[in-house]
C-alpha cells in the first residue's frame, strides 16, 4: 500500500515537473519571438514597468507629506506643491504609460500575425505525405485551436509581465519603506500574504479549467449548428431523418456543459469565499497592527496614512501578480500545441543538385505502395513504361490505386518498393524542386483560390495576357470569362469580397486545366479533368487537349472511356496491379475488363 502510495506521488511529482519545464520552454519561446521580431517592445515595457511601479509609490510617500503639512499647518505655499503634486505628476505618468500601452499595443498586434504567419508558413511547407499523416494533422488542429484561444494574445502576454515586473518593484519598495518604521508589520504582512497565497492559485487553477471547458463547449455548440445549418449537410439531414440524432446530441451536450459548470462553481466557491474572509482579516489584521504601532511610537497621522496605502498596495500587488502568473500559465498551457507544431522539424531537407531531363521515357518498375500508418497496399509490383510525348490513359474502378500512382509520380510519396525512373535515373535522385517544377496536374479534387481568374491561373508567374486569353479561348471559357464584372480581374468566390462570383463546377474545372497548361510541363497528369462536365463537352474537352498538350507526354486517370480511344497506350488497374495494356482497339479485342467497362458505357456516349 505504502509503496503504491510512494508510486503515485512520484508520478504526480514527474508530471509536474514536466509541466513545469513544458510551459517554462513556451514562455522562452515567446520571450525570443519577441526579441527577434520586436526589441523596441522590450524597451517600452521596461519604461512602463518604471512608471506603473512608480505611481503607488509616489502616491503611498506624497500622501504622507501632505497630510502632516495639512495637519502641522505648514506653510500654504508648501502645502499647495505638495496638492498639486499629487494631482499632476500620478496623472501626467497614466497619459504616458496610455500613450506607452498604445505603442505596445500596436507591436502586440503584429507579433500576433507573426504568430499566424508562422503557422500558415510551417503548414504549407510540410511534406504532402504529412498532411497524410494523423499524428501530424491532428498537431495542426490542436495549434489552430491554440491560437484560437490565446486570447488577448501578445497584449495580453506583455501586459501580465508587466504587470508582474512593475508589483514586484513596488512591494519591494514597500517593504523598504514599511521596515524603516516596523520590522513586525513587514513580517506580519508577508505572513498574512502567504497565507492566502495558495487559495488564489487554486481558484486561478479551476478558472483555467472552467476557461478550456468554455472553449472546448463553444467549438462543439459551432459544430452542431454548422452542421444543422449548413446547406452542403440539409439533403442529408433531411433525407435520412437525421435532424431527432442531431437534436439529441445538443441537447444531451447542453446538459452536460450545465453540469460540468455546476461542478466547477461549486468548487471555486468556497475558494472565493475563504479569499474574500482572508482578504478582511488581513486589512483588519493589518491595520489594526498599523494603529498600534502608530500610537506605541508616537507616529504621526501622515505616518499612519502612509502605512496604510503601503499595505492596502502590498496586498494588491501580491494579487496582481499571482492572477497575472496564472494568467501567463494559462496562456503558456494554450500555446504548448502551437510551439509543438510550428517547431516540428522540417522533413524537407533536399539538398541534391541534380536536375531532371526528360528526353526518352518514364517507367514504373515493380512499385509497391502502402499509405502512412496503414498495413494495406494500394500498388502492388506496378510495371508501366510511358514513353515522351505519348499520350496514355490510365483506367479502373473508383479505389483502384490509378490517383495513388500519379502521387508517387508527382513525389508526394519517396517511400515505396522499386523505382520510378525518368530517362533511366531514380526520380528520388533529383532536387524534389526542380523535378516538380516538370510536372503539371489537375487532380479530381483540385482547388482554386479566393483569388483573382488571372492569380490563379499564373500563380507565381508573369504570363502574358493574350497566351492567357488563347489559353481560354481553346477550352471554351472566353466568352465565360469576358462576361464576368471586371473580366480576368474578378475575385472568384466570396471569402474575402462580397462582389466575388461563384463558378460552376464545370467552369471551374475548365480553370484548372488552362492553369496546368499555362505552367508549360514536360509531363502533364489529368485526373478525372472532365468529371463535372456533360459527355458533349468532355468529348471536345479532351479533343482539345490532344492539340494543345500535342508537346506533352499527357497522362489521363479515368473511369470514363469517351476519350480513352484517342490515347496512344491505356493502362488498365483493377486493385492496384496492372491488369491489361494496350490500345483501344487492342483491348476491345481482348475483351477483357477494359472491353467490359467500355460495353457499359457505350449506350451513354453515342456520338
Amino acid at each position: 500500500m505504502l509503496f503504491h502510495i510512494k508510486v503515485e506521488m512520484q508520478k504526480m511529482f514527474i508530471g509536474k515537473t514536466k509541466k513545469i519545464f513544458e510551459n517554462t520552454y513556451n514562455f522562452r519561446f515567446m520571450i525570443r519571438h519577441m526579441l527577434l521580431e520586436n526589441r523596441t517592445l522590450i524597451y517600452l515595457m521596461l519604461f512602463k514597468v518604471i512608471i506603473e511601479a512608480a505611481i503607488p509609490i509616489l502616491m503611498t510617500v506624497g500622501l504622507k507629506f501632505l497630510v502632516d503639512s495639512l495637519i502641522n499647518k505648514w506653510d500654504l505655499t508648501y502645502i499647495l506643491s505638495w496638492a498639486l503634486g499629487l494631482a499632476i505628476l500620478p496623472n501626467f505618468l497614466y497619459a504616458l504609460s496610455n500613450v506607452l500601452n498604445e505603442q505596445i499595443g500596436k507591436i502586440c498586434d503584429k507579433l500576433d500575425l507573426l504568430l499566424l504567419e508562422k503557422l500558415v508558413e510551417k503548414s504549407i511547407r510540410l511534406e504532402y505525405a504529412e498532411t497524410e499523416n494523423v499524428d501530424t494533422m491532428l498537431k495542426y488542429e490542436r495549434a489552430k485551436e491554440a491560437i484560437e484561444l490565446y486570447s488577448g494574445g501578445y497584449n495580453s502576454f506583455v501586459r501580465d509581465i508587466s504587470s508582474i515586473l512593475a508589483s514586484t518593484i513596488q512591494l519591494i519598495s514597500i517593504i523598504i519603506i514599511i521596515s524603516s518604521f516596523s520590522g513586525v508589520l513587514v513580517i506580519l504582512s508577508i505572513f498574512l500574504a502567504f497565507l492566502s497565497l495558495k487559495k488564489y492559485i487554486k481558484t486561478n487553477r479551476y478558472e483555467v479549467k472552467k476557461q478550456k471547458l468554455f472553449s472546448k463547449n463553444v467549438k462543439e455548440f459551432e459544430y452542431y449548428m454548422f452542421r444543422i445549418t449548413d446547406i452542403k449537410y440539409a439533403k442529408d439531414i433531411r433525407l435520412n431523418n437525421a435532424k431527432e440524432i442531431i437534436s439529441k446530441k445538443l441537447r444531451a451536450f447542453i446538459e452536460n456543459t450545465i453540469m460540468n459548470y455546476k461542478d466547477i462553481y461549486k468548487k471555486t466557491l468556497p475558494y472565493n469565499m475563504e479569499i474574500q474572509i482572508m482578504d478582511l482579516l488581513q486589512n483588519f489584521i493589518a491595520f489594526f497592527i498599523v494603529s498600534a504601532v502608530s500610537i506605541k511610537k508616537a507616529y504621526g497621522v501622515g505616518t499612519f496614512t502612509m502605512l496604510s496605502s503601503a499595505i492596502t498596495n502590498f496586498y494588491l500587488g501580491i494579487s496582481l501578480i499571482v492572477k497575472s502568473t496564472s494568467n501567463i500559465y494559462k496562456s503558456m498551457d494554450y500555446l504548448k500545441d502551437y510551439i509543438s507544431f510550428v517547431n516540428k522539424t522540417d522533413t524537407s531537407t533536399d539538398t541534391l543538385e541534380l536536375q531532371p531531363s526528360f528526353r526518352k521515357c518514364l517507367e514504373f518498375k515493380n512499385v509497391s505502395f502502402k499509405y502512412p500508418n496503414s498495413d494495406c497496399y494500394v500498388l502492388r509490383n506496378v510495371s508501366i513504361v510511358i514513353k515522351k510525348g505519348e499520350k496514355v490513359a490510365l483506367v479502373g474502378m473508383n479505389g483502384s490505386g490509378k490517383t495513388t500512382l500519379m502521387l508517387l509520380l508527382c513525389r508526394f510519396f519517396d517511400d515505396y518498393d522499386g523505382e520510378i525512373l525518368l530517362d533511366g535515373i531514380d526520380i528520388r535522385a533529383f532536387n524534389k524542386i526542380f523535378y516538380q517544377e516538370t510536372l503539371s496536374a489537375v487532380f479530381q479534387d483540385f482547388k482554386l483560390f479566393a483569388f483573382s481568374v488571372k492569380e490563379n491561373l499564373c500563380l507565381n508567374k508573369q504570363i502574358n495576357e493574350e497566351i492567357l486569353y488563347s489559353a481560354l479561348n481553346k477550352v471554351e471559357m472566353l466568352h465565360d470569362i469576358d462576361k464576368l464584372p471586371l473580366g480576368i480581374d474578378t475575385i472568384l468566390f466570396k471569402y474575402f469580397d462580397e462582389s466575388g462570383i461563384e463558378m460552376s463546377g464545370g467552369q471551374q474545372q475548365k480553370l484548372a486545366i488552362v492553369r496546368a497548361l499555362l505552367q508549360n510541363p514536360q509531363i502533364l497528369i489529368l485526373d478525372e479533368p472532365a468529371s463535372a462536365m456533360d459527355p458533349l463537352l468532355e468529348n471536345h474537352i479532351f479533343n482539345t487537349l490532344q492539340v494543345i498538350a500535342k508537346d506533352q507526354t499527357t497522362i489521363f486517370i479515368t473511369h470514363r472511356m469517351i476519350s480513352t480511344k484517342y490515347c496512344d497506350k491505356i493502362f488498365v488497374i483493377n486493385s492496384g496491379q496492372i491488369a491489361e495494356t494496350g490500345t483501344h482497339s487492342e483491348l476491345i479485342e481482348c475483351q477483357g475488363l477494359y472491353a467490359q467497362m467500355y460495353e457499359l458505357q457505350t449506350d451513354k456516349y453515342n456520338f
